[in-house]
C-alpha cells in the first residue's frame, strides 16, 4: 500500500529497482475503505460507493497479476461471480 506522493513510496520503488525486484504497475493506494472493510465484515467489492476507487484498484491489480483467470471468466468482480457460481 502506498501514498501517491509520499517520500517512502519513492524510496520503496528505488529500493526495489536497485534489488531487481518486480513491482506491479498497479498501486494500491492508502485508503480508508481498506481499514473499514474488516469492521463492516465486508469485502471492499461489497461496500458502498465510498469504496468504489478501492474496489477498482483491487480489480485492476488482480487483472494485472492473474490475466489468465480473468480472460477465462473465472473471476468477475463486477458481477460477483466466482467460477460461474453467483455469490
Amino acid at each position: 500500500m502506498v501514498g501517491r506522493n509520499y517520500r517512502l513510496t519513492k524510496d520503496m520503488r528505488e529500493a526495489a529497482q536497485a534489488l531487481n525486484l518486480k513491482v506491479a504497475r498497479t498501486a494500491i493506494t492508502l485508503r480508508q475503505a481498506y481499514a473499514d472493510a474488516p469492521g463492516q465484515r465486508k469485502l471492499i467489492f461489497e461496500m458502498s460507493y465510498a469504496a468504489r476507487d478501492a474496489s477498482e484498484e483491487m480489480e485492476q491489480l488482480f487483472r494485472e497479476l492473474q490475466p489468465e483467470a480473468v480472460s477465462r471468466n473465472v473471476l468477475a468482480f463486477s458481477k460477483k461471480v466466482v467460477t460461474g457460481v453467483e455469490l
